[in-house]
């Protein structure tokens, strides 16, 4: 038997612990996965006309930061919540260098 007092994370009662956070906070993660779809639909839908090294290098950061912020999340479910915030912070990171890199420095 799998229990988080002797698997730590990787134990199967991390998924009933998943499924409590999600009937315990229904909204905040319909609205998690509603920017998080909008996000991922800009990303695939991306068109670089002029390609340049900083133009795609602010386009793979923007989409690390969004697999990151996704990865937070799945995390903070599962109840990783120190390393949810890790990666949110790694997200951010990568969100403010893609706005370097675009040029857009407003």
């Amino acid at each position: 038997m799998s229990s988080i007092e002797t698997d730590g994370f990787l134990s199967a009662a991390a998924e009933d612990f998943r499924a409590l956070t999600r009937a315990r906070f229904p909204n905040l993660l319909r609205d998690c996965e509603a920017v998080s779809r909008r996000a991922t639909t800009q990303v695939f839908e991306e068109d670089i006309v002029f390609p340049t090294v900083p133009r795609v290098t602010a386009a793979s950061l923007w989409a690390r930061c969004l697999s990151t912020c996704q990865g937070a999340v799945l995390s903070a479910e599962r109840g990783m919540g120190v390393e949810a915030l890790a990666l949110l912070r790694t997200a951010y990171e990568y969100l403010f260098s893609a706005q370097l890199c675009s040029g857009n420095r407003q």
